[in-house]
């Protein structure tokens, strides 16, 4: 029969494991977080041939600070598009420049949807181009002078394809935030005084003989 104390000692061990397991469920999810991500193939608006191998190909990161499984705009701390922060360069910002994200919401393991772009122009307003992405919709950059207009689009089709990856940032594990901690030595509490009062009640018994 097992003793008695090698009983509370496992149940000791189960109850701290649990709770290191939460712990760590709950440090994961407030934890800063990267997602890449890429569409593949698109509706040429100019040739009208579908393009099965164009991608547009990008990243985000942020933090469900709230944790209701949604990020949005304010939670992002970056969205690259092509190699450029659309988050970042919203600094650069002046009255003939524009850059940023616009609009932003990513159901974690859902829908992903944005707005983002730069536009720029001369002070006369006679030449500028700028560059705009929208989820579900298009990818257009456009160019103009008093001689020149181009325009390119590539536009969403239902056969475009959404990947969606997440990956920690960095190769540090997140560290749990002060309620987290407390959760912890809370659990490690409980079956500490579970254990010793297990070992009270027991009745002893001479394992010598």
């Amino acid at each position: 029969m097992t003793p008695p104390y090698f009983c509370s000692r496992s149940i000791m061990f189960k109850t701290v494991a649990l709770a290191v397991l939460m712990a760590a469920s709950c440090a994961a999810n407030a934890a800063h977080n990267t997602w890449d991500f890429s569409y593949t193939g698109f509706l040429d608006e100019g040739s009208g041939e579908f393009l099965a191998d164009y991608t547009i190909s990008g990243s985000f990161s942020g933090s469900d600070s709230n944790r209701d499984g949604v990020l949005d705009k304010s939670e992002i701390f970056s969205l690259v598009l092509n190699g450029m922060n659309f988050v970042a360069c919203a600094a650069d910002s002046n009255a003939n420049y524009h850059c940023g994200t616009d609009v932003f919401n990513y159901r974690i393991g859902g829908a992903l949807q944005f707005e983002a772009g730069l536009f720029g122009y001369d002070n006369e307003g006679y030449s500028g181009g700028g560059y705009s992405f929208t989820s579900g919709k298009s990818e257009i950059d456009y160019s103009y002078s008093p001689n020149h207009y181009m325009r390119n689009a590539r536009l969403w089709t239902d056969a475009t394809h959404f990947s969606i990856t997440p990956a920690w940032s960095g190769s540090v594990l997140p560290v749990p935030e002060p309620s987290t901690w407390s959760m912890l030595l809370i659990g490690m509490g409980f079956a500490s005084f579970a254990a010793i009062r297990r070992r009270r009640a027991a009745p002893f018994r001479d394992h010598t003989r």
